[in-house]
């Protein structure tokens, strides 16, 4: 390791002119591809997160807003994230992602600047910040970069390595006290794993730089931190610990590789296990070179390798409280990525500062950040259903600016649509963000449809697939639109002739034709409207789509579930490549009240199949609930709704929140008869495509739609 009097590594003009152009488009092509994805409204915790700031927004007592802050979601407490989405609400719509990214961007500029700031010259600093921002927006974890309401991630980052490098470069123990007590108050507020920073500086404290009254003194913050997590006001119970320690290995291994772009469980592990080997070694040497040299490290040294423990006490703490849930694949999501990928960071900067005065490992710490650079490119497994869960948020969007509650779509946002449905009427009512009701349909292109609809407009490129009722005075119309068209409209709107706008929406990319959009539309109407027409960009009126005689059947998608109520249903279930089982295939949970599972091969093992499920009676007034799972690759997975005489009703692609989670499908009795069969084929045979369906239920039907 160099010494601090060492003059800072500067580096050739040219190189530092190329290094900063690729560095700067690295940055904007995460930035770029995050607002492209970016969910345009809350998403499945986010959810959790508004219904209790709702409740202080309508009281406005301080104290029912710190109730609110303070609340638990699961074992954290992310007040902070939570300060993210007031932002959103009481700002401008949208700010709140703005303010992520920037926490993002700030974060991962900052373990550069944790490492290396004495160590190189200002405009190679300025180079490798950008770098840092650029990996913290890289797809690698588009779900963080994506979903707003994941602001916890960057906050836990950036506070809890802060609270460490602040803890070890003050100039004495109550200096250090005095940083680390407010700072562990924050972390309490970002996640579960903040506890683990002031404990982290204090091991730093004690292990690289001999000092046992600064480790001693961070008892203090860390007991704040602590007593302020477990300091119940209300929140669901946090999850088990040390129940399983073999699967909380597992898993923990698992969430530490997770920036593997890959959902192969065992090469995840391997990664896991090769950061955490790294990792230890790298605390070894710091605490030999510490304690048995008599060199205490500087405190930016320290700090990296302080850190490095930190990531590996979340990845044990994240195992120990997960594992038992579920299988390790429940860790390869790309929000725990960014754990795993800053691990990785803080391991290879604290090599290059340990070794910085050796051109070879300079060299080597450079090719290691542009291959970091890369791996964090590649898009992840995970963002294609990212981009499918865009598609179903912004109906929500809409919905819900229309003023429609759609029990399939709030699903998808959502596990209960029953709860979610007066969240949103709160926020609508409140005038909050996005949902405010004085907005309306104010965009810009719906002030062309002030007068009457011009004669005879050309027919849309495309049909209605489906017109269903979802609730008093509200319907969902469905169609399908040809992207090939000379002019595919851009809008779609509900309108009789001449009358009020009764709904619109965008159409959106089809996951199961690459040449169609589709569309669902929420109208405020008892029956379907009288014209959906499409308009350009502008809002001029290009075509009207023609209303179908009789409306066929969509299917809809409810989401995972640990068990399936009602009754069986009289089917015949026939076909081939599909084997019969008593258990679902592995990682998948046994299903409450599924006795029996038709799967097409599990992961490693899977091939082409097709399962015919043919309806022998319809229970009046119930709904058929068909259960599904899909591997990890499930784009050549389709389900279809075949008619008597062999015509396909509807057609749908199993494309899920969470992979190896059970689904169910959903079609109400009312829109089926006997004779009718579901039809599910998978025609991948690659590793990871396979799908696995249980024996449908009849359950009763849901009744949360209509106008809010």
């Amino acid at each position: 390791m160099t010494d601090d009097s060492e003059a800072p590594l500067a580096s050739p003009r040219w190189l530092m002119l190329v290094s900063l152009a690729g560095a700067l488009g690295f940055a904007a092509f995460g930035l770029g591809y995050s607002l492209f994805h970016a969910l345009p409204t809350l998403y499945w915790d986010g959810w959790g997160y508004a219904e209790v700031l709702l409740r202080a927004h309508e009281s406005g007592s301080l104290a029912d807003w710190a109730r609110a802050l303070h609340h638990r979601h699961n074992e954290h407490r992310p007040g902070l994230a939570k300060l993210v989405m007031l932002a959103d609400w009481y700002g401008r719509p949208g700010i709140g992602l703005w303010i992520h990214l920037a926490l993002m961007a700030a974060a991962g500029a900052f373990l550069f600047v944790l490492a290396l700031a004495d160590r190189v010259d200002r405009a190679s600093l300025v180079v490798l910040m950008v770098t840092g921002a650029g990996l913290f927006l890289a797809p690698v974890h588009v779900e963080n970069t994506t979903w707003f309401t994941q602001a916890q991630f960057p906050l836990f980052l950036m506070l809890s390595l802060g609270l460490v490098w602040a803890a070890m470069a003050a100039r004495n123990t109550a200096t250090a006290l005095l940083v680390a007590c407010p700072l562990a108050v924050l972390c309490a507020y970002t996640m579960a794993a903040g506890i683990l920073a002031p404990v982290a500086a204090g091991a730093a404290a004690l292990m690289f730089r001999r000092d046992l009254p600064r480790a001693v003194a961070m008892a203090v913050p860390t007991s704040i931190a602590v007593g302020l997590a477990t300091l119940s006001v209300e929140g669901p119970a946090p999850a088990r610990a040390f129940a399983a320690p073999m699967e909380a290995l597992a898993y923990g291994l698992a969430f530490l590789g997770s920036v593997t772009p890959t959902r192969t469980v065992g090469l995840a592990q391997a990664v896991g296990l090769a950061i955490a080997l790294a990792g230890i070694s790298l605390i070894a040497w710091g605490a030999h070179r510490c304690w048995r040299r008599d060199r205490p490290l500087d405190p930016r040294a320290a700090s990296l390798l302080g850190s490095i423990g930190l990531i590996l006490a979340v990845a044990l703490a994240t195992g120990l409280t997960r594992g038992a849930e579920g299988p390790p694949a429940y860790a390869l999501v790309s929000r725990y990525a960014l754990v795993s990928l800053t691990g990785l960071l803080l391991i290879v900067l604290a090599a290059v500062r340990f070794w910085l005065h050796r051109a070879a490992v300079v060299l080597a710490g450079r090719l290691a950040l542009v291959g970091l650079a890369v791996v964090a490119a590649v898009p992840h497994p995970w963002v294609s259903q990212v981009i499918q869960q865009r598609q179903r948020l912004a109906d929500v969007a809409d919905m819900a600016r229309n003023g429609i509650a759609d029990p399939e779509v709030l699903r998808f946002a959502y596990p209960s649509a029953e709860a979610l449905k007066p969240i949103l009427v709160s926020l609508r009512r409140a005038g909050l963000g996005l949902y405010d009701r004085a907005a309306g349909p104010a965009w810009p292109p719906l002030a062309a449809l002030a007068g009457a609809a011009p004669p005879d407009p050309p027919a849309c490129a495309g049909t209605i697939t489906a017109v269903t009722r979802i609730g008093p005075g509200a319907v969902r119309v469905s169609g399908v639109v040809d992207r090939r068209a000379a002019a595919a409209p851009a809008w779609i709107v509900a309108r009789d002739e001449g009358g009020p706008i009764a709904g619109w929406t965008r159409p959106r990319r089809s996951v199961i034709s690459p040449q169609s959009d589709v569309f669902a539309l929420a109208a405020r109407s008892e029956a379907p409207p009288g014209g959906i027409i499409g308009l350009d960009a502008a809002g001029t009126i290009l075509c009207r789509f023609a209303m179908p005689a009789s409306s066929p059947v969509l299917l809809a998608q409810m989401p995972f579930m640990p068990g399936l109520a009602g009754t069986p249903a009289d089917v015949v279930i026939s076909g081939e490549g599909f084997d019969r089982a008593g258990a679902p295939p592995a990682p998948l949970r046994p299903l409450a009240g599924v006795a029996t599972v038709h799967g097409s091969g599990s992961s490693g093992a899977a091939r082409r199949g097709v399962l015919r499920i043919e309806i022998r009676a319809v229970a009046e007034g119930q709904t058929l609930a068909l259960p599904i799972a899909t591997g990890e690759d499930h784009r050549r997975q389709t389900v279809r709704l075949v008619d008597v005489d062999g015509t396909v009703l509807a057609e749908a692609a199993p494309a899920f929140r969470e992979h190896h989670l059970w689904y169910a499908l959903l079609l109400p009795a009312g829109l089926l008869r006997p004779g009718m069969a579901l039809v599910v084929t998978d025609d991948g045979d690659g590793f990871g495509e396979w799908v696995a369906v249980g024996e449908p239920r009849w359950i009763a039907p849901s009744d949360t739609g209509g106008l809010f």
